[in-house]
């Protein structure tokens, strides 16, 4: 028998970096705004197109303009920092849960005061959800 031999030939050309100027790309400028709270950031949620909902260590619910970088509302309720925050979209009701064992609800035009307080869980509430209505909250999630 013969000897094998490849039919393919080897051209480096191929692997080679074809070099022409790239331009650069436009640099664009980044924004920094005010901080909205004073220590970290747990949990965000969209409120409409400009306006977001957050909760933080600092035991605050703040809502931000994020289009024009400025501070709308702040509610500081909790005892202790706050792990969720939720609200249905286009709704001016938002709900906190925190550390303090508790959920709050807030109507964004009602004040700093809660407009409810759902109490009565034994670990620290992690989690929760509004219905698509904006009507129910379902499953605050307890953790240790």
């Amino acid at each position: 028998m013969g000897k094998l031999q490849s039919k393919y030939r080897c051209r480096s050309s191929v692997y080679r970096a074809v070099t022409r100027e790239e331009e650069p790309p436009p640099t664009q400028q980044v924004l920094q705004y005010s901080p909205a709270h004073t220590d970290m950031v747990n949990s965000v949620a969209p409120l409409n197109s400009d306006l977001c909902v957050s909760g933080g260590g600092d035991k605050a619910v703040v809502v931000y303009d994020w289009r024009m970088g400025k501070l709308q509302h702040r509610f500081p309720g909790h005892q202790r920092e706050v792990t969720k925050v939720g609200c249905q979209y286009g709704s001016s009701r938002l709900f906190s849960a925190s550390r303090d064992l508790t959920v709050l609800m807030w109507d964004l035009h009602g004040g700093d005061q809660p407009v409810q307080e759902f109490c009565g869980h034994d670990l620290v509430v992690s989690g929760l959800a509004v219905s698509p209505g904006g009507y129910d909250l379902q499953g605050p999630v307890s953790t240790h």
